[in-house]
């Protein structure tokens, strides 16, 4: 990246579950009724959640400097956090090494299901090779660029390095990078050579490779020897993301500079990335003051911005801020350039309201069974099950933090639901089959607990709002494991 000739929810509550007894060895009854069947385990949980990690280099110190990248980065950090549906965990990493941004990615992708979107934006150089050079250098083209202070030596992130790291993880991947050259991240380059343009291409991967292939390549000459014309010097081709999983939006052409511009604000310059200006500014979010009263970008006027309309958006905010002062030129790079994704959803959530739980009873069993589907409670019903009313009102949507599972034993029976997703995890390392959500925990100001019961006797749990019951049930020998979860106190109003 280069700078244009100027000067310049509450809290969660805490939930002390105990984990689940695995009561694969209970005694098992004869069940003369039907059990809900088990369905197929998924990875995907059916909620899109947004997470995001940023990372901004200044190489301050440096003759590299980068006075305007914590600005970049600070108003995207704002911009999405402040969407009306925003990114939930945003995770910020300045001026850290590969290692620290690697270890960042970790940790926020790693918790992507096959439903998410996982954004990485970056603002800093990165490297650009001379066009055409066809040398080790292209190993480089598009790399990311990091500063190692207590090494005091520079390093890069090759664009395949990077692919590498992200194919480890689930759900909708999106890149934003407003650096030097990015467009190498889906923009290939021509080959000229051998008829067979595979014949003797190495692709470099690593910076082992590299520094082995500049290693050779110097003990050749040493010895006088030479590349022949004909033969093609190892490169890396780039363009690797282009992948159905990837969704690109980068600064600046393969080989071409991304620049970062003053923008006046209360009589002084503050310097930004060129193209995170243009974003900002299509969503509605004025660089480095906050949100306006349109979205520009939202060509539909639907209050969502996708990556078709926010690469249609980049280019006049380049034009009239960067190519008509100073006459330089940059042009941004979208992969699906078509694509419809939704990136920034600043639509009004409309109010969910809160819908009953029923129980059912199993005479046979002794087994109680929880839905919020009008289909599952009347097959129940037909099959000879009691049906014991809505106990509480719980929400059909919600958000990930407040989902409460459902899981079902093979071995006795049971339904199980848990709004602890670690102990969910442990059921099914032990056998027991995952069911999908069954509902949301409420967590506004309407909350009222749900407590868990367990019989030692039979391996069955109940939940109940009703204190009573919980009595009489400890009275009955049953042990208290505490709160569940949280039903909506609105809605418990209409239990009569």
């Amino acid at each position: 990246m280069k700078l244009a000739n100027l000067s310049e929810k509450r809290s969660k509550k805490k939930m002390k579950n105990k984990l689940l007894p695995l009561f694969l060895t209970a005694a098992v009854l004869a069940f003369s009724l039907p059990s809900i069947p088990a369905e197929a385990a998924s990875q995907a949980d059916g909620i899109v959640t947004y997470r995001a990690v940023l990372i901004g280099n200044t190489y301050s110190g440096t003759e590299n400097e980068l006075v305007g990248t914590k600005h970049s980065v600070d108003s995207m950090e704002d911009m999405i956090k402040t969407l009306k549906n925003p990114y939930t965990e945003v995770l910020k990493a300045m001026d850290g090494t590969k290692s620290d941004m690697q270890r960042a990615v970790n940790r926020v992708f790693s918790k992507a299901d096959a439903d998410d979107l996982t954004l990485f934006y970056y603002s800093g150089h990165a490297a650009v090779a001379e066009e055409e050079s066809y040398t080790s250098e292209d190993y480089y083209d598009g790399a990311l660029y990091f500063w190692n202070r207590k090494k005091a030596e520079g390093e890069y992130y090759a664009t395949a390095e990077l692919k590498d790291l992200f194919d480890r993880y689930n759900g909708k991947k999106a890149l934003i990078i407003d650096s030097c050259g990015s467009g190498a991240f889906v923009q290939t380059q021509a080959v000229s050579g051998p008829e067979s343009t595979d014949e003797g291409t190495h692709l470099i991967r690593t910076d082992a490779e590299a520094h082995g292939f500049l290693e050779s390549m110097a003990e050749a000459f040493s010895e006088g020897s030479y590349v022949p014309e004909d033969e093609m010097l190892p490169i890396a081709l780039s363009g690797e993301f282009r992948d159905s999983d990837y969704y690109l939006l980068c600064a600046a052409n393969k080989g071409e500079y991304s620049y970062q511009v003053p923008v006046l604000i209360d009589g002084e310059n503050y310097y930004g990335a060129l193209m995170t200006i243009g974003l900002l500014e299509g969503t509605g979010y004025e660089f480095m003051k906050g949100w306006t009263e349109s979205m520009p970008a939202d060509t539909d006027m639907d209050e969502r911005i996708t990556l078709k309309e926010i690469y249609a958006y980049i280019p006049k905010v380049v034009k009239e801020r960067l190519t008509k002062i100073y006459g330089y030129e940059q042009n941004s790079v979208c992969y699906p350039s078509n694509s419809r994704q939704v990136l920034f959803d600043n639509q009004e959530k409309e109010q969910i309201k809160p819908a009953p739980v029923f129980r059912l009873y199993n005479p046979n069993t002794a087994d109680h069974f929880m839905t919020m589907n009008d289909n599952e409670r009347y097959s129940l019903i037909f099959a000879g099950w009691s049906d014991e009313g809505a106990k509480f009102f719980c929400y059909p949507e919600g958000t990930e933090e407040n989902a409460v599972y459902r899981l079902y034993n093979r071995s006795n029976g049971e339904h199980f639901y848990t709004l602890n997703a670690p102990e969910r995890d442990a059921l099914l390392k032990a056998g027991w089959s995952y069911e999908g959500i069954a509902w949301y925990s409420s967590d506004g100001k309407d909350t009222a607990p749900v407590y868990r019961l367990y019989d030692p006797n039979l391996g069955h749990h109940l939940f109940t709002t009703d204190i009573g019951e919980v009595t009489y049930l400890l009275i009955s020998g049953w042990e208290y494991e505490g709160i569940a979860f949280f039903s909506s106190r609105d809605g418990n109003s209409q239990i009569r």
